[in-house]
């Protein structure tokens, strides 16, 4: 703090704002990955396909429910004494797969290569995979 006799200026340091990084699940719960500082922290959602509960949008690490899988896009929002700073986030969810069954392994004649079988339904693949 810096004090003459015209004015008294407090110097308020800046937040952070880390919302983590975008990441993907299988399932429909999620915790955030978010970082605080300073000062004080919220979630809101900005976009997806339903409705995000947020298990306590104060909390950096709260969790995260959705009813349908997609991609969900939140705001990670921190304010130190009214300097507010913001990042956002995107969140995958997919399908949990079904396995079903029963695993099939198979063997070279020399047993030093196998391969491995196992049906699965529903889920959904990742891009890239």
């Amino acid at each position: 703090m810096f004090q003459d006799k015209f004015a008294t200026l407090v110097w308020t340091a800046y937040p952070l704002a880390d919302a983590g990084k975008a990441d993907s699940v299988c399932g429909l719960n999620y915790v955030m990955q978010g970082n605080l500082t300073l000062g004080q922290g919220s979630w809101r959602q900005i976009g997806g396909p339903s409705p995000v509960v947020i298990t306590d949008p104060r909390l950096d690490n709260t969790g995260i429910n959705v009813s349908q899988k997609g991609t969900y896009m939140l705001e990670w929002t921190v304010d130190n004494q009214n300097c507010v700073r913001k990042d956002t986030v995107h969140i995958s969810f997919w399908d949990s797969p079904n396995f079903k069954g029963t695993p099939v392994i198979e063997c070279d004649n020399t047993a030093e290569n196998y391969r491995f079988t196992i049906g699965v339904e529903n889920g959904s693949r990742r891009p890239g995979q």
